[in-house]
């Protein structure tokens, strides 16, 4: 568990908490939305979640980045994490690669059965017949 994560679930249980007592105690949904009141009280506190999670995640960027600045590296701007995995990428560049040599066998036979000195060949083989003439 990353310090970002345990930050975020930190402040998320903190901020429900107190959501919770207010929802209880001061506000009145229901009397001002009636029966959706429910549903925007829900929505609020999806948003609390929302707001706690990109906090750790932003709190977990910052000290990478923070990291990497100490280590030497160019992050002023953007952090420069390697990729976790690479299969994803060298499958969809062995895709590439399989679509070129499609397209290159694709120009080659087009090129075979385009010749012109191929076809007059072709033709003249079939007017030259053994019982002809």
């Amino acid at each position: 568990m990353s310090i970002g994560s345990f930050i975020a679930l930190l402040a998320f249980i903190l901020a429900s908490l107190g959501f919770g007592f207010y929802v209880a105690n001061f506000s009145n949904y229901n009397k001002t939305y009636g029966a959706i009141g429910g549903v925007i009280v829900m929505l609020l506190w999806l948003w609390i979640l929302n707001m706690s999670l990109l906090f750790g995640a932003e709190f977990d960027a910052e000290m990478e980045r923070g990291r990497e600045l100490q280590a030497g590296i160019d992050a002023e701007e953007t952090i420069q994490l390697p990729p976790r995995g690479t299969k994803r990428s060298e499958k969809l560049e062995k895709h590439e690669e399989e679509i070129v040599d499609g397209e290159r066998l694709s120009a080659q036979h087009t090129r075979v059965r385009t010749d012109p000195s191929r076809d007059r060949a072709k033709t003249q083989s079939h007017d030259i017949s053994p019982g002809a003439g």
